[in-house]
């Protein structure tokens, strides 16, 4: 099988800015903040200086506890940069707190990824400077609307919210296949 793990240290790592710079010292610290408007509570991982809700100017940095469930991902078998190992597994993350993240999933085998499956945080090491939040699977039964299908992936092994099985392809090989984003699942070549 093919346990998904983290990145080894040199891949392309974020560069922070001047507003997301507390976000990177928070994972360094193996914190992963957000923010959250003092005036309507709105929340949000993503720096913002002025609420998208309520366009008040005051936003208050707070500690995630980690935990979530997995909305959606695919497995990658073919990697952008030859730096990255596969597969790996980019996903949607619908935090406890009420706001989503993109993030990546370790410590399971492609199998066994599913809708609703509990995640917590961890922190990995991208360079000397940045560290990486990553979702490990956590204790907690099934989703009811898991779903194991036969139905052929695409070549670079999609995997959506429905659950459907990532398999490595052939080389050349395309089968079409479909893809659980967040306007649901979609055959690839609609795409």
């Amino acid at each position: 099988m093919s346990r998904l793990l983290p990145q080894p240290a040199g891949i392309p790592a974020p560069r922070p800015s001047l507003h997301s710079e507390p976000y990177w010292d928070g994972c360094r610290r193996h914190q992963l903040l957000y923010q959250r408007c003092a005036e309507c509570g709105y929340r949000g991982l993503g720096a913002f200086t002025v609420c998208a809700q309520c366009h008040a100017t005051s936003p208050v940095r707070e500690a995630s506890a980690g935990m979530g469930s997995l909305y959606s991902w695919t497995v990658v078998w073919r990697p952008p940069d030859p730096s990255f190992r596969v597969p790996y597994a980019p996903a949607v993350v619908r935090l406890d707190e009420g706001f989503w993240m993109m993030s990546a999933l370790i410590g399971c085998e492609p199998e066994e990824l599913h809708d609703g499956l509990r995640l917590a945080v961890e922190f990995h090491p991208a360079n000397g400077e940045i560290t990486l939040p990553y979702f490990a699977r956590r204790g907690g039964a099934r989703s009811s609307r898991h779903r194991r299908s036969r139905e052929p992936v695409s070549a670079i092994g999609f995997l959506g919210s429905a659950g459907r099985r990532a398999r490595q392809p052939e080389a050349g090989q395309h089968r079409g296949g479909y893809h659980g984003g967040l306007g649901g699942p979609r055959r690839t070549a609609d795409l």
